[in-house]
């Protein structure tokens, strides 16, 4: 008697974390990351996974977690959701993801060079002109 086995969807949430962030399956992020953002990036190499979860803004507040956030050889760090239905706050929800990663980035730039405290010399030091 043959059993059939199911599997659930890369786009379950848990499903697509869980194979995305292991450093055997490097190769396919690596694929996803040029086909779908169109980076210049060549090797596994090239990509470091980092954490996951933000800092709240209150101690009350519930730790916002990304799905997956790597860092290429750029600097640059990658937040990767995946969404299987619709979620009318999901967009606002990038956006303060994406927030709270700037504000970190700006923290740290701005802890490593207090000389440059100045909003534009960050904003041209972050790449963020553009």
């Amino acid at each position: 008697m043959n059993k059939k086995i199911e599997y659930a969807p890369l786009s379950y949430d848990t499903v697509f974390k869980g194979f995305f962030s292991k450093e055997d399956n490097k190769n396919l992020l690596l694929s996803l990351l040029k086909n779908y953002l169109d980076l210049d990036i060549v090797s596994e190499d090239d990509i470091q996974f980092t954490n996951t979860e933000l800092t709240p803004n209150k101690v009350d507040d519930k730790m916002p977690r990304l799905d997956l956030r790597v860092k290429i050889r750029t600097g640059e760090s990658i937040n990767v959701e995946i969404q299987s239905r619709f979620v009318p706050h999901f967009l606002k929800r990038l956006y303060y993801y994406n927030a709270k990663m700037y504000n970190k980035l700006y923290k740290t730039l701005l802890f490593r060079h207090p000389e440059r405290s100045n909003a534009r010399a960050l904003r041209s030091r972050m790449d963020l002109t553009n």
